[in-house]
């Protein structure tokens, strides 16, 4: 695997882990894509609160690493010091502010809901053949449905150009600048700061998508909770690689917690990969919740216990008033 230097324990197993993840799969020769206008339209818009990409985005905390006091709106110089520059890079990644600063942050979705552009014009073709096949149409009602057909393979071809231009300049970044400021030579952030599921950064393959109806933003949104790793795990924040390999190999990492999750629902529910060396974790990274499941257990247990119907056992009763209250008893 290509991969950038780690230095912490369970840094490069938890990279090797999340690149297995990203594995493509081959798409059938055969495969096409039902598309629309509309449905397009609604895919390419980003920036629209509805899409899939914003709806993920609502799962992502609000900070992640030092950002609590960043302005998310601040300029950030390129003579910056490089812990800004990081933020920068968090922020785009994350993508905040408007389409062209949010363009990284879309490629790296786009990336794991790779619509294949051969499966695409395949449809196109089989939309022509059928247009030719309708004896009964008019020729003025073929020319419109050729029209509307050339209108739809203009719209595609303008979405995949600004797609494969996105695609482009993540990967550009990623390899000449992040993995190059995180190098042991310029050490001028942690490597394993590229672990952390807030600045999704990991594949760098794309991952084919096959959509089976035109509703693209619908049918994505259902295949994010069916395949988590298309949506960094944002639905099952416990089987992400960076909880299952790296957090027990070191203990006072934080979790990966999206919004709506705690510690106390995630972090017991943990469990480590087997792809972990033992010699490599902390036997003490699940203390905390161990501890959990304990009172967990124990309040479930006390739950469970027979409760005696206090109107039928007076005795019962007056055994513990004597205890509440002994001088009170028999007067």
């Amino acid at each position: 695997y290509v991969a950038p230097v780690f230095s912490r324990p369970g840094g490069l197993a938890c990279w090797i882990k999340l690149e297995e993840a990203f594995l493509p799969q081959a798409v059938p020769a055969d495969a096409s894509v039902k598309c629309s206008k509309e449905h397009l339209a609604k895919f390419a818009s980003f920036t629209d609160v509805t899409h899939p990409f914003q709806v993920l985005r609502q799962l992502w905390l609000d900070h992640a690493l030092n950002t609590k006091n960043f302005d998310l709106d601040s300029h950030i110089s390129q003579r910056a010091s490089y812990p800004d520059r990081l933020l920068g890079i968090w922020r785009r990644l994350r993508g905040y502010g408007d389409r062209d600063s949010a363009s990284l942050g879309v490629a790296d979705y786009e990336r794991k809901h790779w619509v294949p552009a051969k499966a695409v014009e395949r449809m196109f073709a089989i939309m022509e053949e059928n247009i030719s096949k309708q004896s009964n149409w008019t020729k003025r009602d073929r020319k419109h449905a050729l029209a509307t057909l050339d209108e739809l393979r203009r719209q595609w071809a303008e979405y995949h150009d600004e797609r494969a231009s996105r695609a482009d300049n993540l990967r550009q970044f990623i390899l000449n600048r992040l993995w190059l400021w995180g190098s042991p030579d310029k050490g001028l952030f942690l490597t394993h700061t590229m672990l952390e599921p807030s600045m999704p950064i990991h594949s760098l393959e794309i991952i084919p998508w096959v959509p089976k109806t035109a509703d693209w933003c619908t049918e994505a949104l259902e295949l994010d909770r069916q395949e988590p790793w298309r949506a960094s795990w944002l639905h099952c924040p416990e089987k992400h690689p960076y909880n299952t390999v790296f957090v027990p190999c070191n203990l006072m990492v934080p979790l990966f917690l999206p919004n709506g999750s705690t510690m106390e629902t995630v972090g017991p529910a943990i469990i480590p990969d087997p792809s972990v060396n033992p010699v490599d974790m902390d036997p003490s990274w699940n203390i905390v919740f161990v501890e959990i499941l304990r009172k967990r257990k124990k309040k479930k247990k006390d739950k469970s216990l027979p409760r005696m119907n206090l109107r039928w056992c007076p005795l019962f009763l007056d055994l513990l008033l004597f205890r509440l209250h002994p001088t009170k008893l028999w007067i």
